[in-house]
């Protein structure tokens, strides 16, 4: 099992990936501006983020990242 961090995860490419590495058993932590019902369902660590005007608020994070997916729709 492998952490992985997911930027703009709440639909589209994000979503899709979560889902994918959800079902291969992995924990995600995921970052958006809103987090989808489909998102929610997946149950993964959530904290709202506008990649536009936020600061990443890493606190949430574990101490190992396996890997990062970068994928907010607004920039």
């Amino acid at each position: 099992m492998k952490n992985y961090l997911i930027v703009g995860a709440s639909s589209g490419i994000g979503l899709a990936t979560a889902k994918i590495l959800k079902e291969e058993g992995n924990t995600l932590f995921t970052a958006s501006r809103n987090e989808s019902e489909s998102l929610h369902q997946l149950q993964t660590a959530f904290t709202a983020f506008d990649a536009t005007k936020d600061s990443f608020p890493a606190d949430f994070l574990p101490e190992t990242l396996h890997g990062v997916v970068y994928c907010p729709g607004s920039i």
